[in-house]
């Protein structure tokens, strides 16, 4: 997930290091539910997640998106640092909500510093700014401890807008990718379903596939499909000038250049 966060956060002007956040949530882990029901990567509340436009229903919910959660991320947390001017104050307002960090300075005479507000945060936000730097320092400085990550699942993968209705045993059949691919690929769908429409399209990602399956379920789906360039056709080569040879027969008087 780090290439996708790493490029929303760019974008969007916020320290990429931050991107160790959703660790510290979730470990990375895109069906994670807390007991409070904070759910995904970035673990949204529902009414949070509604908040910032994540779709949340009977069919799919939006905070297992990767890139959607990440985008909602994102905006929540400029939120939060356009109203502190501080990362860390935004970061532990992940945590506890941005009223809790605004009644904090409220409490500690108006100051918009972590360590100094920190004793008038909840208990477990006294701690999350210290294991958010902690993790940072985990996931950067892993080889010094002897700590290796384990091999995970990696594919190399592509997202395609669906405007339509279309099961993943649909998709399955088209393209003989594996349902439980499908599945770890796309865990905001809930029933295996995806509900798109012209006008409000809903991604899938899929692995890479040959030209011709990328383009027979482009067709499946009435979306455009790859370029498929003609091939060319090679150029004759031009026939070998033809050599003559003559004999002939040295009589007196010759020369090399009367010869030639």
């Amino acid at each position: 997930y780090f290439p996708i966060y790493e490029k929303i956060f760019r974008e969007r002007g916020i320290p990429e290091e931050i991107k160790y956040l959703s660790v510290l949530e979730s470990s990375l882990n895109a069906n994670a539910v807390s007991r409070a029901g904070a759910t995904g990567t970035w673990q949204f509340l529902y009414e949070v997640g509604k908040i910032y436009g994540l779709a949340i229903n009977d069919s799919i919910d939006e905070r297992k998106d990767p890139v959607l959660a990440a985008n909602a991320a994102a905006s929540y947390l400029l939120d939060s640092y356009n109203q502190y001017g501080d990362w860390l104050l935004a970061i532990a307002s992940y945590n506890c909500g941005k009223n809790r960090v605004k009644w904090a300075i409220e409490d500690s005479g108006g100051q918009k510093d972590y360590w100094a507000i920190r004793k008038y945060l909840p208990a477990e936000t006294q701690n999350y700014i210290p294991a958010y730097i902690a993790t940072v320092y985990i996931m950067n400085n892993y080889q010094k401890h002897d700590i290796f990550p384990e091999a995970g699942y990696l594919t190399e993968a592509e997202t395609i807008p669906v405007k339509s209705v279309v099961s993943f045993e649909e998709i399955s059949r088209q393209t003989g990718i594996n349902l439980n691919q499908l599945s770890y690929l796309n865990p905001s769908y809930k029933r295996l379903i995806i509900n798109g429409t012209e006008t409000s399209p809903k991604n899938i990602v899929i692995p890479v596939l040959p030209t011709y399956t990328y383009n027979s379920l482009c067709k499946m789906l009435g979306l455009p499909g790859r370029f498929v360039p003609e091939p060319k056709v090679p150029e004759k080569a031009a026939a070998p000038a033809t050599t003559y040879f003559i004999v002939y027969y040295v009589q007196e008087g010759d020369t090399i250049a009367s010869i030639a």
